[in-house]
């Protein structure tokens, strides 16, 4: 039989999963509309303050290489993200977002955002701020 401990450490575990499904599954219908997928999103955010090579973006997001590439080509086609050789090193890429990245981003971001605070509507300042600090306590 599971402890009070272990079925509290379930449930909040399931519960922030639960938010954290639901606010992507509304936020990509929303970022469908800006012309953006979830992976677009999460590079453009991956490179909103550092040049990245592909092959550190897909460690980063535990996908593959092909999937940057075709995400990262994309991108580029819209001019969102640049490529950019190292000097040192002209077989290596960095990828950087533009400022047209940069704006999409600030949209995206807004989505997101948005998506989140229609979840924590019914919940108080304060107590946003506690799940803040709780949160980072774990992380």
């Amino acid at each position: 039989m599971k402890s009070a401990p272990e079925i509290e450490s379930e449930t909040v575990l399931r519960l922030m999963g639960f938010l954290i499904r639901s606010v992507r599954k509304e936020a990509a219908k929303e970022l469908g509309a800006l012309g953006m997928n979830q992976m677009d999103f999460m590079v453009l955010k991956m490179l909103s303050d550092r040049s990245l090579p592909p092959v550190t973006i897909a460690s980063e997001l535990g996908v593959s290489r092909a999937a940057v590439t075709q995400v990262t080509r994309k991108l580029e086609g819209e001019d969102l993200v640049r490529r950019e050789q190292v000097k040192d090193d002209r077989r290596i890429a960095l990828f950087r977002l533009t400022e047209k990245g940069a704006s999409a981003l600030r949209s995206a971001q807004r989505v997101y955002h948005a998506c989140l605070m229609r979840r924590l509507g019914r919940v108080s300042a304060e107590d946003i701020v506690v799940l803040r600090r709780l949160l980072e306590k774990v992380v």
